[in-house]
């Protein structure tokens, strides 16, 4: 079994992303090829290790991955105040492991949220 979580932090316009997978099995799995969203609108600043770019998407292949072992993909996007949802996918020669949906992108913060005004009559 394999463990794919993904993780949003955002700072203003820039969205870290992390993918962390986790072998969760008692053997080692090869080769996992494992697949990020890069959402319509936003832009691939830098990923660590080096992800290959495909359409919409960032993709990296990790090989032999020890039972308990972890091991965690960064990149980071400008979102142009564009927000989604979006989950990471990871394939082993078996099976699709897919991330629980995280949101990525601009989040409002109290400062930045719109004012309603009371529209309710004053005695």
């Amino acid at each position: 079994m394999l463990k794919v979580t993904l993780l949003a932090f955002n700072d203003g316009v820039i969205a870290t992303v992390k993918v962390t997978l986790t072998n969760t099995s008692s053997e080692t799995l090869g080769s996992i090829d494992i697949r990020a969203p890069v959402p319509a609108g936003m832009a691939l600043l830098d990923s660590a290790p080096s992800a290959v770019i495909v359409p919409g998407q960032v993709a990296w292949v990790h090989q032999n991955l020890a039972p308990a072992r972890s091991v965690t993909l960064r990149y980071r996007l400008h979102t142009h105040g564009f927000t989604t949802m979006a989950t990471a996918t990871a394939v082993t020669a078996s099976q699709t492991y897919v991330s629980d949906p995280f949101p990525i992108g601009a989040v409002a913060s109290p400062a930045r949220t719109p004012v309603v005004p009371n529209l309710a009559p004053v005695p």
